[in-house]
């Protein structure tokens, strides 16, 4: 019973993780879309929310315990760098 048991912890853990890379690789695949759609959908749909998701992200990137849901923070982090980046950089010229 007790092997059964740590088999179906062990599943659930291993889905738990692939659950957090799609979702990592979801929000930075939406973040890169803001981006393709244009520096004003930027603006209207990131920079309300930017203060929220840069705090999340930081507290995910300075967690020592999963390097690889740090290696996802950090993506997804440079995306919205790229992204708030980019729209700055348009409405300056």
């Amino acid at each position: 019973m007790s092997s059964k048991v740590n088999l179906l912890l062990l599943l659930l853990l291993l889905l738990s993780l692939l659950l957090m890379i799609i979702l990592y690789y979801i929000i930075a695949g939406a973040i890169v879309g803001l981006t393709a759609l244009g520096h004003q959908a930027v603006r209207n749909a990131l920079y309300p929310n930017l203060h929220p998701y840069l705090a999340l992200l930081q507290d995910q990137m300075q967690q020592s315990g999963n390097e690889m849901k740090r290696y996802e923070a950090y993506k997804c982090f440079g995306a919205l760098l790229h992204a708030a980046g980019a729209a700055i950089r348009d409405r300056v010229k």
